[in-house]
Order: C-alpha cells, then structure tokens, then sequence
C-alpha cells in the first residue's frame, strides 16, 4: 500500500510542472491573440476613419470648384476694365457668384487677398452676413503663394458657424500668366464633423466589446 501511495504521490508533483507550464502557455497565448485582435482592429479604425473623412472632405471640395471657378474666372478676364469679384466697379458688395444650396444648406464664405497675402474683401452668402474672423485670415493664402501648384485647403473653427472648410487657389493672368491674387472660399462642415464623430465613438464602442 506505501508503494501504491509513493508512486501517487510522485506521479502528481511530477504533473504540477507541466500543468503550470500548460498555464503558462495559455496565457502567452491568450496575451498573443489579444495584442493581434487589438492591433487589427486599431488599424482597421483607423484606415476606415481616415478613408471616410478623406471622401467627405474630397466631396466638400467638389461642391466648392464650382463657384471657385466661378471666380477665378471673373476675375482673369476683368483685368482689362480694372473689375474683379474682390474689387467691384461701385461701392456694391463683391460680385461673387452666389453659391447653389447643397444637401446640408451650409454655409459658404468667400475672401479674396491680393499678391502680399493681404486681404482684400470677404463675403458671407448666408443669412447673418458676417464673415467669422477666422475664416479670413491669412495665413492659408500666404502659404498658398509659396506653393507649387498654388493650392491649399484647411479646416479651422470659426465659433459659432462651427468648423469651416477652407480652399485657397492663387489666380495667374491669362495674359502673361502673373499672378493676380488668391481667391478663398469656404463652406461650413459642422454636420460632416459630427458624422465623423459619431462614427469615431461607434468604432471605439465596437472596439471595447469586441476585446
């Protein structure tokens, strides 16, 4: 019977060993798994976040080349009456084309800024009138000057409009291909900005139940 015994006795603590060492590798595991799940799904948030909000910004800047064209144009074949959509022949307002409504009835905003960088008239198309002081200032136009392609766009808050979707170009003659100024417009993307909030919160709350 103590022999029976003896050889129990050493069969369990010759097992103990390899039951903590099977302990040991679950829990590697189950480490393992957890820091691949993890970083699959942090990557996948992030590339869809980022190709989300690059198609709603891309679609933001589609809707503004339309009235941008617009101006550049107004303003390349005014040169010779000495008229163009920052500097009007009266002491009316600028003639900016006014811009087409859109899905989200946002607001647009319009400046002009001479070969310095310097403004020269903005314009509010919505109902209030005011130009937020952010939208006008300049330095989105300065660095578009000291660009290649001479085309550049931000977002900066403007309070009360929310964020606001900004795209400088810079306007080169026809004639001898100077550059006249940089036109600026922008359109208000609050309602995008939630949408993208929202979708930034769904994905951490997936990512929580998930892990």
């Amino acid at each position: 019977m103590r022999r029976y015994l003896r050889r129990f006795t050493g069969w369990r603590h010759s097992a103990e060993p390899d039951a903590a060492m099977f302990l040991r590798l679950r829990s590697r595991l189950t480490l393992w798994y957890s820091g691949v799940l993890a970083g699959a799904l942090l990557l996948f948030g992030i590339t869809l976040y980022l190709v989300v909000q690059q198609t709603v910004f891309t679609s933001v800047q589609s809707d503004l080349m339309g009235p941008l064209n617009i101006s550049i144009s107004q303003w390349q074949h005014s040169i010779d009456t000495n008229f163009s959509p920052c500097i009007p022949a009266d002491a009316g307002q600028p003639q900016f084309p006014r811009f087409p409504s859109n899905r989200f009835r946002a607001l647009y905003f319009s400046a002009c800024f001479d070969t310095h960088g310097t403004l020269i008239q903005g314009s509010a198309h919505s109902d209030s009138g005011q130009v937020p002081t952010s939208f006008i200032q300049n330095a989105l136009a300065r660095q578009a000057l000291q660009t290649t392609n001479g085309r550049l766009t931000d977002i900066v808050n403007s309070g009360s409009s929310g964020p606001i979707y900004r795209y400088a170009v810079v306007v080169h003659s026809p004639q001898n291909n100077g550059v006249l100024g940089v036109i600026q417009i922008g359109e208000s993307v609050q309602p995008q900005e939630a949408t993208l909030q929202i979708l930034l919160f769904v994905m951490i709350f997936v990512g929580v139940l998930t892990l």
